[in-house]
Parts: C-alpha cells; structure tokens; sequence
C-alpha cells in the first residue's frame, strides 16, 4: 500500500493498494483510481504537506497551516478512517510557523519539520509516541533542533533512521541536506561529516521528500529540479551519490513531490503535477567498467596558469601526461590581459617572476608556451593554448601604473553596470576577474589580434577559449557606455525597453569575435583545433551568459566544444552529454570532468557514460589534481590501469581535410 497528501483542495490523502504494470521495472499508479480517499475536515486551510506511517500502520498527516493558530499532526487508521487522536503544536510558540515535513523513528516518536512563513527560522521538533496522546493533546517535545539557515528556506523534507540517533533535513531552494546525529533526549549536532550540496541549476524547486534504506545505508531523495528530475541516491553516511540514482522522467513523469520505499527496497515516487504515484523496482548498480579496445578520441587535460614557474615544471607536466596516456595539452597561457609567452601586445605575467602583481611585465627569462609546445611535441602529444578571452585583471588592486596593461591603457574597454560604474572585485566578490566589454569594437579587434599572434608564432596544434562568455554569476556588467550607445543606434532605444534585442544583440556579439578568429588561424595552420570551454546547460548559456555555442558550431566556427560538466550525478552527466551531442551539428562534444571534485569510482563512470553515449573523447579539470607536486596519485594510477590503459592518437577531424571520410569547408 502507499499514501500520499493532496495539497490542493479539498484537502485530502489518497491510498493506493495496486497498480498498472508498465514498461520495464515501472509500474503506474493512477491517481484517478485510489483505492481510498479521505478528505480532511474543511478541506480547504489544512493543507497536508507531510504523510508517514507507524508500525502498526497508521497513517500521520501534518497539516501545514491549521487554521492558526492550531497547528496539527493528525492521525488515520490504515485504512484512512479518522482517530480521535490529533496532537495540537505548540500554539504558545514564539515563532510564527507552519509545518511541512514529518518523520517516525521504530519507537514510533515524531519529529516534525517547521519553518516560519518570513523564512527566518526553521526548527525540527521530535515529541513522544502517539500512544500516549490524549484525543486533543498539546504536547512537550522531548527536543527542539533549530536550524542554521544556510541560503534562502524552506526545508521540506526529513528523515529519521530506526533509533532516532540520525536527522537528514532537505532543503528545496539552496538543493542541499544537512545531517544531524543525536537523540531525542539529548538533541542534536550538525555532521560536518556529511556533504550534499547541488546548489548548482537554475529554477526555484529542489530537493523535498525523502525516505532511508532498510539498511539505513542510502537515502533516497526527491529532487525536483528543473531540468534534472530524479531521485538522487545518496550515501546516507557521506552524502555521496551513487550510481543508482535514477530519473523520473522516463515514462514522461516529472515533479517528484516525495519518494518512499517498501520493505523489499521498491520505490514509490509521488508526482504531482500529473497527479499520479510510479513504482520503481531496485536494481543493483552496474560493474564497474573494464578497460575497452583501443581507437582514437581526445584524452585532454586542462594546465592551469599556476601548475608552473619554472622549464622543469613543464617539462615534468609533459612526461606525466604522457606517461598516463592523455593526448592533448590545454595549457594555460594568458589568464588576464597577461601574457606566459613572449607578446607585442601584452606584458609578462607576473606570476613567473614574484609572488604579487608589482613584477607585471618582468620577462622571466625563458617562454612557457614555446617550451611547452616543444615538450608535447617530442612526446607525440598535442598542445593547445588555454586562453581566458574576456578577462582582463584579476587582482584587488591595479596593475602598476607604469605597466601598458589594459587596465591602464584601455580602462573604457571594461566592462560597465547601468550606473556606468567599471567593473572591478565588489564586497561580495573580492577576489574575481574584470571583463573588457565584446560589444567595444576595438575590443573585438584586439582580442582576433591576440589570438592570432599566438597562432602565427608559436607551434601550437589548438586554440582553447575560456570565459568567452558574461560574467553573469557576478551580476549585469553589460553597459559599458560604448556598448549601449552602439545598441540605442541600432534600435532607437534603450536596452532596458527591448530586453528580447538587447540579449540577442550580446549573443552576437562574442559570436562576432569567434567569427572573426576562426577563418584567419585556420588561414595560418588549416589544421589548427577551436575550442571553447562552454556552459553546461543550454538554456543557462544562451540567456544568462550571452554564449551561443550551438550558433558556431552550426556555423563551423567552433571544432569542438568542451561542456564544463564538473557534477558528480551520472543521470544528470548523461542528460547533459546527450543535449550537447544531440546539438553539435557534426562538430566534436568532449565532455569537460572535474578531476578536482569527482571521487576516482565516479569520474570513471562518466568517462564510460561519454564513450557509450558517443561523445570524440574527455578532458579533465585539472593537472593538479591528478599529479600534485607532479607526482601521480590513485586517481591517475585509477586511469592508467582502467579507460586510460594504453596509448590513442587524436582522431582527425574530417572538416580539416583529414585522410577520414566527411564533409569539408572551403
């Protein structure tokens, strides 16, 4: 049997007791056909938000909003028939509240989930088992959690393991679950232990319902985020997720309200937007993948700006790669209008000479590109120049004055916000970059002239963007005064009256630099590789970040495009994988994973989920965290003994005029 509250009126809760078979390991449970209904007194104002069952199978239904100020938990026999017991919630509390997730420990003691309608306190309260209710009881709670608020409230959901030791509570904005160990009678402490944060999509729902296994070992999580609507399993210890979390959507089904599971390990999944229940059978994770035969793809691995100092470094970067069987070298080469290579058109970075920025400009005695290049080369591998297109400082002070550093010779090309104020590290973002503007001509100009001077006098086999993009995850710095003055010629208004134009008008405007670069490098090396580093998500790109991959790919303006996919969840990874792949209009999608935030089992899950899915190979963020003091650790031993065993080449890309079958531009 399952239950589950119905929020909307007439207030009610719903039980099941079978269900339609459906495809695969699903079965449907129609909402239109419940075995049993019962629709709560008044129907309207109660508003049940949070179910659980006893062992002796009763029924708990909070009321979210009771009428204040009598706040309830009522009770149902199992077959939905009303008690007499109801425990009224301390309506002497000081703070304003309403009531949302419910739980029950083995002892059948209730903890109880409460937030303030202002969102300014939340609190868990546990109180003693219904049996010792009278029919109207206010109760003492045996303890009071308060929780630390950590971003913007509420929290919805809340488990509880057998014994009552263990709290998870769910947050649905911020898309985190805190862990808290304890007792009823003593209280309770945050597990600093436990980590589950995906604070990282757009939209306002999140995480709600949740339930723990039998073995208490892994929590099952309702994950209503848009875009990636799952049930995220979880390590219940470590807040790890598992290779057995899956998606709701299926079948078409979306909006996980809350997830239960049976004693035999099944899942019920309450949707409400279609107002249905699904059943989904357990199913062991898959084997860890064994080591395929060998064919060309991209093994690439990102080199930040501060993984060296000196030619040894280098050199050292180079011999582990290739030791470790990686293909191509994204190395980091110009971070902020600064150069790791001998430039006419930027200084030396001060980072090869001291230790802050007052040695901008010092030539180090030696060139980090044409040594890498050189490095690489003699190993096989291929270089690429890792280059930060649009920053242009990165320090909370200026460049030296006497420094021809953009900030000093340029400062009209930076970007603005509509006060007109330059962009520079706020109260909120001390230490950040600064952007120069894409829509100031010059700025277009200059930037095609920097890339070309690294195509046309050193030996590189790639060119690599970053940051081509606006720095939306800082706020609107889109006003720079000659920005706007070209957009009101163009419209004959302001960008604040044509919001749709103004979007569009940024769009195209980074477009217009990777149109100008790409023909002009292909001119100097014709099998010269563009890449970017892109946003993961489509939508998020395209209009928040004014970065229309998909326009140069359609375009062939872009060879290959490196989604910075740095999560951990190989559902959402897949989803992400199969809309680049399905957009790439022929060019290459290498999946970017983060090395630096992926425990060794699941970063090589997602390098198998890339190459099932069909994706021209890898590349991982970062060297550091693969070979740190450039010594290997497990993880890189984990690639070389597993999907790195042996050595690749990097395939040709047919559109080069590559020895493969293929369409090719002129």
């Amino acid at each position: 049997m399952f239950y589950n509250s119905n929020t909307q009126p007439p207030a009610s809760i719903v039980k099941w007791t079978s269900g339609v078979a459906g495809p695969a390991v699903t079965e449907w449970v129609n909402a239109a056909s419940p075995a049993d209904t019962f629709t709560i007194s008044g129907g309207t104002t109660e508003e049940p938000r949070g179910i659980a069952l006893d062992s002796s199978g009763c029924v708990y239904l909070s009321a979210y909003d009771a009428g204040k100020p009598e706040r309830a938990i009522l009770v149902f026999d199992r077959d939905l028939n009303s008690t007499d017991q109801r425990l009224i919630l301390d309506a002497t509390d000081s703070m304003d509240y309403r009531v949302y997730g419910i739980a029950l420990d083995a002892a059948n003691r209730l903890y109880v989930l409460y937030y303030s309608p202002n969102h300014d306190a939340e609190r868990v309260k546990v109180f003693d088992a219904s049996s010792t209710w009278s029919p109207a009881h206010t109760a003492t709670p045996l303890s009071t959690l308060d929780i630390a608020l950590t971003g913007s409230p509420p929290h919805e959901g809340i488990c509880v393991n057998s014994d009552g030791s263990v709290l998870w509570v769910s947050s649905r904005s911020t898309r985190t679950v805190t862990r808290y160990i304890g007792s009823p009678e003593v209280g309770y402490s945050l597990d600093s232990g436990f980590s589950l944060d995906l604070d990282d999509r757009g939209g306002w729902e999140g995480f709600k319902g949740m339930d723990l296994s039998a073995d208490e070992a892994r929590l099952f999580i309702a994950d209503d985020t848009d875009g990636a609507e799952r049930i995220l399993i979880v390590d219940a210890t470590s807040g790890a997720i598992l290779p057995e979390t899956f998606s709701s959507t299926g079948q078409g089904a979306t909006n996980p309200f809350d997830v239960k599971l049976d004693p035999t390990g099944n899942a019920y999944v309450a949707q409400y937007v279609e107002s249905r229940v699904e059943k989904y059978a357990w199913q062991e994770p898959s084997p860890t993948p064994t080591p395929r035969p060998s064919r060309p793809e991209v093994r690439a691995l990102w080199v930040t700006r501060w993984d060296y100092t000196t030619p040894a470094d280098v050199a050292s970067i180079a011999a582990n790669a290739r030791n470790y069987n990686f293909n191509i070298l994204l190395f980091q080469v110009r971070g902020n209008a600064t150069a790791f290579y001998q430039s006419s058109l930027e200084p030396w970075a001060w980072e090869l000479t001291g230790s802050d920025p007052s040695t901008l400009g010092t030539d180090p005695g030696w060139n980090p590109l044409a040594v890498a290049c050189a490095e690489a080369h003699a190993r096989g591998m291929e270089l690429h120049a890792y280059m930060n297109v649009f920053p242009a400082w990165k320090e909370t002070i200026p460049p030296p004055p006497s420094v021809n550093q953009l900030w000093n010779t340029h400062n009209d090309w930076f970007m603005q916000d509509v006060n007109g104020n330059v962009m520079w590290p706020q109260d909120w973002w001390t230490y950040w970059y600064t952007f120069i503007d894409p829509g100031v001509p010059a700025v277009k100009q200059y930037l095609h002239d920097v890339f070309l001077e690294v195509a046309t006098d050193y030996a590189v086999d790639g060119l690599h963007y970053d940051y081509i993009r606006y720095p939306h995850e800082v706020g609107d710095w889109a006003y720079n005064a000659t920005s706007v003055a070209r957009f009101e010629a163009l419209y004959g208004a302001p960008p604040s009256s044509l919001p749709a134009e103004w979007r569009e008008w940024k769009r195209t405007q980074i477009t217009e630099i990777v149109d100008a670069i790409y023909p002009d490098a292909e001119a100097v090396n014709p099998q010269i590789k563009i890449s970017a580093a892109v946003v993961r998500g489509w939508s998020s790109a395209y209009n928040n970040y004014a970065q229309d991959y998909r326009a140069w790919l359609s375009q062939g303006i872009l060879d290959m495009e490196i989604p910075m996919l740095y999560i951990q969840d190989p559902v959402a990874f897949s989803d992400y994988v199969s809309d680049h792949l399905a957009n790439c209009y022929g060019r290459w999608v290498i999946p970017g994973l983060g090395a630096h935030n992926t425990d060794t089992a699941t970063l090589l899950q997602l390098i198998d989920i890339s190459r099932t899915l069909g994706a021209q190979g890898v590349a991982l963020f970062a060297y550091s965290s693969l070979f740190p003091g450039h010594s290997p650790n497990a993880k890189a031993d984990a690639l070389l003994t597993g999907p790195f065993h042996d050595w690749v080449e990097v395939p040709e890309m047919p559109w080069k005029g590559g020895n493969v079958a293929g369409w090719r531009t002129y």
